[in-house]
């Protein structure tokens, strides 16, 4: 029997060398990452990106090969699959990378295209560039998989992923087992991200029925194939059929609509090969194309993600989400297996019908098959409404395709093929004669103030929760509830979950008891036990054991709490001690509530524990056969005297070693925990002090990288600065889980004051001082104590630059400040865009853009206008001053530099609605040169519609929009349209502020004073409303206004100068 070949080998790619992982915890705690949270605390970061040392540098690889496919897999880089190749024609139908040249678009920051990405729990997901652990598993029929896992470094669950091939078939299927080892409900998504090479002749293909598109967050929809509309940043009016890579000239991502067909895919018309994805579409839900599309933006990032390799696109695939970011919920404990495959194709061009058998193409009088395996003696069948109009039989070999004319095509109703009594494949021509409606765009979550019953603030809150948002937590929604409704009870229980993942147990405690007071109202006996078990579960955490037992015990009444409620019964059994009593709950789990990998786990303890070793030995093998890499289980088989087959770890084994001591120790299995933490070999601090916490031995290790989340570290820490006060480090890093988990900035501050004087203790103090009082005048002389300690490190130096800039100190202070720090400032894009955000700030335009012509940036996705933000204003300042002298050529020249973007700037737009304000004062200039010039012009602006991305993209374009409707003669328009933007911007300014006012791409600790924000933002947006509306005098009074407050805010120091030079041109604005 022929078997796949699997090799495990050293390959060798160039690779440019990453800058080092941050040593300062990163509490960015408004960061968003692909439109969900993207703060990364417990983990470290890297922020910036090297292109100056490229290596020659070895990587783990494993191979997998048939007769058809080669498929190469890199553990080092997240387990991606780095090749993926059709041996028949030698075609990758994945992206091939032929270096690894990381940017910064992973959540951790660190990110490579190319081949397969497996994202979750969020999309490109934190440990998309760092390693995971394997298990080659080979099988009877001589097929292997490939297993990948990794305990996520977000919550702590574990997903695993399995590359499968079968040594007969030209299809690779990806097996994914995700368990929620952690005891409260988290959201997830899982997308495949598969990189394809594309060009001109690549098409993509959704399913037949499919008729509409949206993008991220359903913010734009539009008709699909043939799109007629404006969709996020591309103008398809006039009909585009964005199947054609081609056609989508900007950088867009296209998620298909519902669909009842379980494929789809690409396909590259010049080389007559593409590559299909199939899944049941009932857990497949999400099909999507991302593209960069052809102009500026797309050029900058093929230069910083490649050297020759050329463009991508990228197929994703997902399981139980359909857009991104979208999020379902895994339940504590819970283990959720689904499957995908992917495979080559060739020759038959766009497929109306696929599985993981045969792909189907029907074109003209031809139908098209392409097999993945061999299946002889089959009837191909075409049926008409009345009449069978065709059959032919016939033998499929795998990779070849066949083509069937069947002149009486015209008309069937149905194309079948069957092996005897079995349907292979069925495809149904999908009706379209009825007018599809394309869905309206999602609208924007209202504020909780906006709100006005306890439900829907708790519903808004369960989407904030959910889809991990990252300006808002959803404690402002519930609490809201509270305010309106003071007993409602799933609000009560969503701020006990709440709670619990910010390790304050006696707010969880309160919460579930006040939820449950409720329920228990009339009825003793509850619908749902969510409100038993988060009460038992705090009772526990706290260490009132008795009293945790009676909620639990009560939780077991309902079939929603057995699972979990049993589980955490045997755990408290277990700390008494009373391990028969352990497998008797454990036992009444099994037979009465959901599966429980966690209760298998401590099974296999309490066997052990009660003598009972060959049960606990065959329990260690049926485990180790669904998850080879269950480390708890592994440890116990070590403990048994077992032997496992090998996996090669790759991860961070101290953290792994962490969650599996916390699972000991939950069940108070004390010595076991210690022996883990014996064996340990890293010198991770918390190791150090969790030893102390079981036995009372402590050793100081360096806390470099050290950043605790777990609440057996909480209490660890807790335990250690009670016992020895003396011990700094303990009171240094009990800080940091009391600000990055905890969200507790009083008690953080006040461990980091007695944490010594080191460079993190007092850069963390400066943080914890800056969020209770921004304007705390100890925040720069702690950051420069710390600078001063270590003066080459960029950190310190961007933030104390960024704490400068949002005190809005002043100008030269902070543009000295920034020199003094000579070549260091080259050495980070943000840290040099500081200083020329400075000398913008301070009118030094000529300055700023030659500094910005020095130096080359590389983009950070959803940064990358940051940098162009800063020509575009220097430009713009240049032709408002010619401008106000009348100078209508100079301000043209300049004008005109802001459609030509330089490339050494690392990006572009995202939007072509960016450049009207340019394309506006560009029409004025020329209505003074000579009247009707300046009209295509205002005829660009006005051709913007008003939707979520030209407004997100550029806030004042509804007041550009009125001023070239006006221009243009539609004064009612005109009119209305600023009247509207007033009331908008003065109800803005009117509201309170409710969680942070935006969100950043960039990982900042220091973070804008949310209400500052909002004040500046909008009275800047109300004083243009209201110059565009004549109102010339109030704006000049509300520029004024914030200037005496903001000094720094250099547009509006530029609105006010224009609009006291306009009266002397007589310029209409």
């Amino acid at each position: 029997m022929k078997r796949v070949q699997v090799t495990e080998k050293r390959i060798i790619i160039p690779t440019y060398m990453p800058a080092e992982y941050e040593t300062l915890p990163m509490f960015a705690e408004n960061r968003v990452h692909q439109r969900s949270s993207g703060n990364p605390y417990p983990n470290p970061i890297v922020n910036t990106v090297r292109h100056d040392t490229k290596i020659e540098r070895e990587y783990d690889c494993i191979v997998l090969e048939n007769d058809y496919l080669y498929l190469e897999i890199l553990p080092e880089i997240g387990g991606r699959i780095f090749t993926a190749r059709d041996k028949t024609n030698g075609y990758d139908f994945f992206y091939r990378q032929h270096v690894i040249k990381p940017a910064l678009i992973g959540m951790l920051g660190l990110w490579i295209s190319g081949g397969v990405e497996f994202n979750w729990p969020i999309h490109h997901r934190p440990s998309t560039y760092l390693p995971v652990d394997s298990f080659i598993e080979n099988h009877p029929d001589g097929s292997v998989t490939v297993w990948l896992g990794e305990h996520e470094p977000l919550d702590r669950m574990k997903g695993m992923v399995g590359v499968h091939l079968k040594p007969d078939t030209a299809l690779f299927e990806t097996k994914v087992r995700i368990f929620n080892r952690t005891d409260t409900p988290h959201s997830f998504l899982w997308w495949e991200n598969a990189a394809v090479p594309v060009n001109e002749h690549y098409r993509v293909f959704f399913p037949p029925d499919v008729q509409s598109v949206n993008f991220h967050y359903k913010k734009a929809t539009g008709a699909f194939p043939v799109m007629d509309e404006y969709f996020n940043t591309q103008d398809n009016r006039g009909g585009n059929d964005i199947r054609f890579h081609k056609n989508t000239k900007q950088a867009t991502s296209y998620f298909s609509g519902s669909s009842k067909f379980d494929f789809f895919g690409g396909y590259d018309e010049g080389k007559q090969a593409g590559v299909i994805h199939y899944a049941s579409h009932h857990t497949s839900v999400g099909k999507k194309m991302f593209t960069w599309g052809y102009r500026t933006l797309s050029k900058a990032w093929e230069a910083a993600l490649t050297d020759n390799d050329g463009a991508y696109a990228e197929l994703m695939a997902s399981s139980y989400s359909d857009n991104q970011p979208d999020f379902a919920w895994i339940e504590p404990f819970e283990v959720k297996e689904f499957s995908q495959s992917w495979y080559p194709y060739k020759e038959i061009g766009e497929v109306q019908q696929a599985n993981n058998i045969l792909a189907l193409s029907v074109q003209n009088q031809e139908i098209n098959l392409y097999p993945v395996t061999n299946k002889n003696n089959l009837r191909l069948s075409v049926f008409g409404k009345e009449t069978i109009l065709f059959t032919a039989d016939i033998n499929l070999l795998a990779t070849i395709p066949i083509c069937i004319h069947v002149p009486a095509l015209e008309g069937f109703t149905e194309i079948r093929v069957t092996d005897g009594p079995s349907t292979i494949l069925s495809y149904q021509p999908v009706d379209k004669s009825s007018v599809s409606t394309v869905p309206d765009p999602q609208t924007e979550y209202p504020l909780p103030c906006d709100i006005s019953t306890a439900e829907s603030s708790f519903q808004t809150g369960l989407h904030v929760a959910q889809y991990r948002d990252p300006i808002r937590e959803p404690d402002l929604y519930w609490k809201h509830s509270l305010e309106l409704d003071a007993k409602h009870i799933p609000s009560l229980i969503g701020l006990s979950w709440y709670s619990l993942l910010r390790l304050r147990f006696d707010e969880a405690e309160a919460y579930a008891r006040q939820a449950l007071a409720e329920q228990n109202r009339l009825n003793p006996n509850p619908t749902s036990s969510r409100a038993l078990y988060f009460l038992g579960l705090s009772l526990k955490y706290e260490g009132k054991f008795d009293q945790a037992k009676e909620y639990l015990h009560k939780g077991l009444w309902n079939q929603s709490g057995i699972a979990t409620c049993s589980f955490v019964l045997a755990q408290l059994a277990c700390m008494s001690a009373s391990y028969e009593e352990g497998l008797d709950l454990i036992q009444y789990g099994e037979r009465f509530g959901a599966y429980n990998q966690k209760a298998q786990q401590l099974k296999i303890s309490l066997l052990r524990q009660t003598g009972k070793r060959q049960a606990a030995g065959a329990l260690v093998k049926n485990l180790l056969q669904e998850d080879p890499l269950d480390y708890y289980v592994l440890n116990e088989a070590r403990l048994l005297g077992l032997e496992t087959s090998q996996i090669v770890r790759r991860t961070s084994q101290d953290q792994m070693l962490l969650d599996v001591v916390s699972d000991y120790l939950d069940a108070g299995l004390k010595d076991e925990a210690l022996g883990l933490l014996e064996q340990a070999e890293n010198c991770n601090p918390m190791i150090s002090y969790l030893h102390f916490l079981c036995n009372g031995q402590y050793k100081l290790q360096d806390e470099t990288y050290c950043f605790p989340s777990r609440r057996w570290e909480l209490t660890a820490l807790l335990e250690a600065t009670q016992s020895m006060p003396e011990q700094e480090q303990a009171f240094l890093l009990l800080g940091n889980i009391q600000f990055g988990i905890q969200r507790n900035y009083e008690s953080s501050r006040d461990s980091w004051e007695k944490a010594g004087i080191g460079i993190q203790a007092l850069r963390n103090k400066a943080a914890a001082l800056f969020k209770c009082n921004m304007h705390d005048l100890r925040v720069p002389k702690l950051l420069m104590q710390a600078m001063e300690k270590d003066p080459d490190h960029l950190q310190l130096h961007y933030e104390f630059l960024r704490v400068l800039e949002l005190t809005e100190t002043n100008l030269t202070t902070r543009i000295k400040a920034f020199e003094r720090m000579g070549e260091n400032t080259k050495n980070r894009d943000d840290l040099f865009l500081l200083g020329v955000h400075a000398y913008n700030q301070n009118s030094q335009f000529e300055k700023a853009l030659a500094l910005l012509a020095s130096h080359q940036f590389v983009p950070c996705e959803g940064g990358e206008h940051t940098v162009a933000n800063e020509f575009l204003l220097a430009h713009l300042a240049l032709a408002l001053h010619a401008m106000n002298r009348g100078d209508w050529e100079i301000a043209l020249m300049q004008l005109e530099q802001n459609f030509h973007i330089p490339s050494n700037l690392g990006g572009g737009v995202w939007h072509q609605v960016m450049l009207s304000p340019y394309q506006y004062l560009q029409g004025l200039c020329k209505e003074q040169i000579e009247p009707g010039k300046g009209l295509k012009d205002f005829e660009a602006v006005n051709d913007f519609p008003i939707n979520y991305f030209t407004v997100m993209y550029l806030p004042a374009f509804p007041i550009y929009k009125a001023l070239a409707s006006r221009q243009l003669g539609y004064r009612e328009e005109a009119d209305a349209l600023l009247q509207s933007s007033i009331k908008t911007y003065e109800k803005a300014l009117a509201k309170p502020v409710s969680g942070y006012f935006a969100a950043t791409p960039f990982f900042e600790t220091f973070i804008e004073d949310p209400t500052i924000a909002r004040d500046v933002f909008y009275t800047h947006l109300l004083a243009f409303s209201r110059a565009a509306n004549h109102d010339t005098s109030l704006a000049i009074s509300l520029c004024e206004e914030l200037l005496d407050h903001h000094p720094s805010q250099i547009r509006t120091l530029l609105l006010r100068d224009f609009l006291k030079a306009r009266k002397r041109h007589g310029i209409m604005y």
